[in-house]
């Protein structure tokens, strides 16, 4: 797979997170049984960002992600669609296992990507040496690389947001139900693998900034 088709994998499945993130973000309507508004069309993204089939390639588009975001009122809003701190606890449970997935898929074609970068990093700089390497594959390079460290940039920021959120929540869970209840658990399980996927976005993104120092510096 090409540097282009993991951009473009990865893409999809950062497109399919900044919908859920902007989907739990923007929808006001109370809910009975768990906060499941993103239902079968998240599904069906999902699937989408996974395989890369190229088919609805706009459906998503034009999302603001959580732009204006302010944790203390996103986590009130969340809270105001649920009957009561069960269904509260059981949608998120939901929701954070979502983002984990989707994270995880966007991370992955991340990893991919830059491996195959640090493979042209390599034969650039052996160019280069050679003086062979022209200012236009030099640029072309950079402007590519560019684009991903933005993408990457924009749902690192997305995911910090939702960890903050989903933290309060589970703090506030914490303190409404007994602490050996196996949901709240769960959630917090949820929780800290959210933490971690995090993380390991934010290295890769310090990553893609190493690889463009060493371009630059060509």
């Amino acid at each position: 797979m090409t540097t282009h088709r993991y951009s473009k994998v990865f893409g999809l499945a950062s497109l399919v997170l900044l919908f859920m993130l902007n989907a739990c973000a923007s929808d006001e309507q109370a809910t009975q049984g768990g906060g499941t508004a993103l239902g079968a069309a998240l599904g069906g993204l999902l699937g989408y960002a996974i395989t890369g089939d190229e088919k609805g390639a706009l459906v998503g588009a034009g999302l603001g992600g959580l732009g204006g975001f302010a944790v203390g009122n996103e986590v009130t809003k969340r809270k105001r669609q649920y009957a009561d701190t069960q269904s509260m606890l059981d949608g998120e449970i939901q929701n954070t296992q979502r983002t984990n997935a989707t994270l995880a898929s966007a991370n992955r074609d991340l990893q991919r990507d830059l491996a195959a970068r640090q493979r042209r990093l390599a034969s650039l700089e052996s160019a280069a040496r050679s003086g062979n390497l022209t200012a236009q594959q030099k640029r072309a390079e950079l402007a590519s690389l560019h684009d991903q460290q933005k993408r990457a940039q924009q749902l690192l920021d997305n995911t910090r947001k939702e960890l903050e959120v989903q933290q309060k929540l589970l703090q506030d869970t914490q303190s409404q139900l007994p602490a050996n209840d196996r949901q709240v658990g769960k959630y917090r399980a949820r929780v800290e693998e959210l933490q971690a996927r995090v993380k390991e976005l934010r290295q890769l993104v310090e990553q893609y900034a190493k690889v463009d120092d060493r371009i630059s510096t060509i």
